[in-house]
């Protein structure tokens, strides 16, 4: 019983999302075509459904068009109806039906090389508070959409308390305490047929305050208490329509822009879907796998005209909550789509709105419990911060401002914190660091004396512009003691790189001792950072350089007991 609700609830929820993100692209004068619209969005919620359960690393992955990717080709679609006004309808709807197949394809074949060249190894390199804002941005953004499901409009954080104010509090406050309650529950861990008992619970009272209150199902419907009504879908209606193309190829063109951005969100969306259920459900993700996945079935359903897609990162964790197994999660939203295809939308109309809503909120509180409050305590103070910056940024700018401002601060952060590090290893002098070459008591004795003089510092890590200055006030320190330095050496071989900054800061280094008649040698540089360094650095006489530390120190040894000899 519990499969069988789980499966109808996924599938449901796979067919009235692609709904609502169909009517994200064809709307205002592209209105008339909303049900072709939808009948090639469903074909591609099939195709994501079963190449995704196939394809992806996680088995129970549900692939699907997007929100975001939608609102773009939203965008794009209201340009090209404005452009072909005077057009015949035909042709109107197959240019704008081809924009959509033709960024799905575009954004496959990226995502696709993407992961065929292997570099989904990037999505390791996100911090680990930024993933954490995402998630838990993504528990906003549910929860806000629930929230909008229930009082029958677009809210936003900006209006929230006017409108739930200004609504009838028995459409919003019945499902949002269920969703709570559903949250309490499961993390209280009540077993796995939780979720599905509540959900049949509610669906049940639902009809019965319908009975009571003496309301039908047409006029639930009217009210907005169920999904609907739902123009009959056909693949017949749509092939009779799209007879005889005259698609105008030079206005798809000029949506160039659109393309590659829903390509790159397309790349970054699967990349940060794999990490968030890496991170939720404990279980490695294949990214290069999971990129390669969602080409193929970005490819496929493009040449269909379907929308573009990847992971849909909430309704994969709810068919695993709801205990859906292996590849279920996805056949079953592949299930929903074909049964409306083969029977139409009308089954939709008996789902009341709130429970939708219900789940969709549940899951938003969730994300947003488990890394507002119950990570507070493993994160620190700015790792913290971090989190609730990109969910404050995603509920007042936007979701991809507040992944890009998260990820910036992040930055920020490591730079300021990497920059701290001291970049000298070993602080030694020539009178305790020795070359290999073997040397007499008396030539021993003389080196311990003379080679005080002779700094030896070396370094580790990667100088950048965080750590080059720091590197430079130590040199000047060292240059300010009395007695001063007769040679200062510099040991590069545990060094990974420097960039142009540091090759500047280098530059005044070796200016400043050579101001100071202090020797300045670099020993240890690869070929490469050697070539770089001569090239920021023209005045050879500035500098020596060594191949190693050690050929730099027996150097130093055999000079200074020649002019001991001497």
């Amino acid at each position: 019983m519990a499969n069988a609700l789980a499966v109808f609830i996924i599938a449901i929820m796979a067919v009235a999302f692609a709904i609502s993100f169909t009517a994200l692209i064809y709307k205002g004068a592209l209105a008339p075509f909303l049900g072709f619209g939808i009948v090639l969005s469903l074909i591609s919620v099939i195709i994501l459904g079963l190449l995704g359960a196939a394809l992806f690393s996680f088995r129970g992955t549900i692939c699907g068009p997007q929100d975001v990717t939608s609102i773009l080709l939203g965008g794009s679609a209201s340009i090209i109806a404005a452009s072909m006004i005077g057009q015949s309808a035909q042709s109107i709807f197959q240019t704008v039906a081809v924009l959509v197949g033709s960024a799905s394809v575009v954004a496959g074949i990226a995502t696709y090389f993407c992961g065929r060249f292997k570099v989904g190894y990037l999505a390791r390199f996100v911090p680990y508070p930024v993933i954490g804002g995402f998630l838990a941005a993504t528990g906003y953004l549910l929860t806000i959409s629930g929230l909008g499901m229930m009082v029958g409009t677009e809210i936003s954080i900006w209006h929230l308390p006017q409108t739930l104010v200004s609504s009838d509090p028995a459409r919003w406050l019945p499902w949002l305490l269920a969703a709570c309650l559903i949250v309490f529950l499961t993390r209280k861990d009540f077993g796995d047929f939780t979720l599905p008992a509540v959900t049949m619970t509610c669906v049940l009272v639902f009809y019965i305050v319908l009975h009571i209150q003496g309301l039908s199902l047409v006029t639930a419907q009217n009210m907005g208490l169920l999904l609907g009504p739902f123009e009959d879908l056909s693949i017949s209606g749509l092939v009779n329509f799209g007879a005889g193309l005259d698609v105008h190829w030079t206005e798809i063109l000029t949506q160039y822009p659109t393309m590659i951005a829903i390509a790159g969100l397309t790349i970054l969306g699967t990349l940060l879907s794999s990490t968030g259920l890496e991170m939720t459900l404990g279980k490695d993700s294949d990214f290069e796998a999971d990129l390669q996945a969602a080409g193929t079935a970005n490819a496929v359903a493009g040449l269909f005209g379907g929308s573009p897609g990847y992971q849909l990162l909430g309704e994969t964790l709810l068919a695993r909550n709801l205990g859906l197994q292996g590849r279920l999660p996805g056949i079953s939203a592949a299930l929903g789509a074909l049964f409306a295809l083969t029977f139409g939308a009308s089954f939709l109309g008996y789902v009341p709105v709130g429970v939708l809503a219900m789940l969709i909120t549940y899951l938003g509180i969730d994300l947003l419990v488990a890394w507002l409050w119950m990570e507070r305590g493993r994160l620190n103070n700015v790792d913290y911060g971090i989190v609730v910056l990109i969910v404050a940024v995603a509920a007042t700018l936007g979701f991809l401002q507040a992944l890009a401002i998260g990820l910036l601060a992040a930055i920020i952060i490591f730079v300021i914190s990497y920059a701290q590090l001291d970049m000298v290893r070993v602080r030694s002098t020539a009178a305790t660091k020795r070359s290999r070459v073997e040397r007499s008591d008396a030539d021993n004795a003389v080196l311990e004396i003379a080679g005080q003089r002779t700094i030896v510092l070396e370094l580790a890590g990667y100088i950048f512009f965080g750590t080059a200055n720091s590197l430079t006030k130590r040199v000047h320190a060292e240059l300010s003691n009395d007695p001063i330095p007769e040679t200062l050496v510099f040991d590069f071989s545990r060094l990974s790189g420097f960039d142009a900054s540091a090759a500047f800061e280098l530059q005044k280094i070796a200016r400043e001792c050579a101001a100071k008649s202090v020797g300045c040698v670099f020993a240890g540089l690869r070929p490469e950072l050697a070539e770089h360094l001569r090239q920021s650095i023209p005045q050879s006489s500035l500098v020596d350089i060594a191949p190693d530390l050690d050929t730099a120190l027996a150097a130093f040894e055999t000079s200074t007991l020649d002019r001991a000899e001497t």
